[in-house]
């Protein structure tokens, strides 16, 4: 594989474009020195790649652009390009894995507007990334560390180093170190690839485990959505029958309202008959009334009045028969007290039981005279309601009724006065005060019994 020639731009002392042609044979570069002899091993080694910039004199890539010198202006860009020969050999096969005669491999490094460095790579024409055009490079036994370059001492080191050392460099040479290192990342990385199926082995187990998870809960899952879905028809059904019912019952609200209203209507309609029914007849017995006072003149209003008179005599006597029926009540009360009384003390006075008995008739005898008077309150009563013009009758009747109530005013007072004075003969007594105190607190129902 031939070197056909480097072209520089602005790279190190060099400003400007400059090509170094490398001729077959043995090429030599002699010159003064600061002429810039090195400077073209700086850029093979600069294009194959150093692992450092040491290597190639400079603290950083930025110091591989021209700086200007003495007198020049400093340059903001550099770039360095490789042609290599690239022509088929006796197999057929190029040494470099690019098509073309002739294969061209440029590194150019640029400063930005805060001047720091940007490189880039480009295989021919085409831009490539750093790792491309090494491994290029590498496959075509070009390193930037190798010992494509033999620089002073390398000599002296391959003299003296180790078998095992020069051997190496052999293989390095030939290209052997480049597959051995191949094969060893290579076994690296199966090694990290066997990790990795362990893990991920692990991780299809954990994976599966919860996948069986996943799937009970994706069952469960599915069966709270069927009972949710189902739950959701059934609150919709719910809703529409509810929604049903309640427009049923407005419905049947508004026919009975309907109805209220047209019932309303006709009672209405009749209560404004009968209202005006009712003015008819109140206008009928205004005049009525007005013909009764037309009539009620002369001998009509006499026995008018003398009814009227009648009337209050009536309603006078009925109270008056009311308080005889109290008298008689309570002269009954008194009577049955009596009885209770003259029981415990029966056996020790017969003329007060004598007395006794004679009270119970007065009493039996103003309770006749009394519904005699009672009677007779009915006959005038009656007498004055159908108009009877006899009003003599009915005063004398009503006078018999008022000396029936006096006398039986006069017969209780007189049952009263005989009560007292048998209480006082009972005081005075001597054998009926014991009996009499024990019959009152033992036996106090036993009027009823005499009765």
């Amino acid at each position: 594989m031939h070197l056909l020639r480097i072209e520089l731009e602005n790279f190190k002392s060099f400003g400007g474009q400059i090509t170094v042609p490398f001729d077959q044979g043995f090429t030599a570069i002699t010159g003064p020195n600061g002429s810039g002899k090195s400077n073209c091993g700086d850029a093979i080694q600069f294009v194959l790649g150093t692992r450092s910039t040491k290597v190639i004199r400079a603290a950083n890539v930025a110091e591989l652009i021209f700086n200007g010198g003495k007198s020049g202006k400093a340059a903001r860009h550099m770039s360095a390009t490789l042609v290599f020969a690239n022509t088929p050999e006796s197999d057929g096969l190029r040494r470099i894995r690019v098509e073309g005669d002739e294969v061209s491999f440029t590194r150019a490094v640029r400063l930005s507007r805060k001047n720091n460095p940007i490189s880039s790579y480009r295989i021919g024409d085409k831009p490539a990334t750093a790792t491309e055009m090494r491994r290029v490079l590498a496959e075509a036994g070009l390193h930037g560390d190798g010992y494509n370059i033999v620089q002073q001492g390398d000599v002296t080191n391959l003299a003296t180093m180790t078998p095992h050392r020069r051997r190496g460099v052999l293989e390095e040479v030939a290209g052997v170190k480049a597959y051995d290192d191949e094969i060893r990342r290579s076994q690296n990385q199966r090694k990290r690839v066997e990790g990795d199926i362990q893990t991920i082995d692990l991780f299809e187990s954990d994976q599966k485990t919860q996948l069986k998870e996943l799937e009970k809960e994706r069952a469960q899952a599915l069966k709270f959505k069927e009972l949710k879905d189902e739950q959701d028809e059934a609150r919709i059904v719910l809703a529409q029958t509810r929604y049903r019912s309640r427009h049923d019952e407005i419905r049947l609200l508004n026919d009975e309202q309907v109805n209220y209203t047209e019932k309303d209507e006709r009672l209405r309609g009749v209560m404004r008959a009968s209202n005006q029914k009712l003015l008819e007849l109140d206008e009928e017995l205004v005049r009525v009334r007005l013909d009764i006072d037309e009539m009620a003149s002369g001998e009509s209003k006499k026995v008018l009045d003398q009814i009227r008179a009648l009337d209050i005599e009536v309603e006078t006597s009925r109270d008056r028969i009311g308080d005889s029926r109290r008298a008689s009540v309570e002269a009954t009360e008194e009577t049955e007290e009596l009885n209770g009384d003259l029981e415990g003390v029966l056996g020790a006075e017969e003329k007060i039981q004598a007395t006794v008995d004679a009270a119970q008739t007065a009493t039996r005898a103003a309770d006749e005279n009394l519904v005699r008077a009672e009677a007779d309150e009915s006959e005038a009563r009656t007498a004055i309601e159908s108009g009877d013009k006899h009003a003599r009758d009915l005063n004398r009747a009503l006078g018999k009724a008022t000396e029936a109530v006096t006398e039986a005013h006069t017969e209780r007072a007189e049952a009263r006065l005989k009560r007292i004075e048998r209480n006082r003969m009972c005081d005075s007594h001597p054998t009926a005060s014991p009996i009499w105190r024990r019959s009152t607190r033992v036996r106090p129902s036993s009027a009823t019994t005499s009765n």
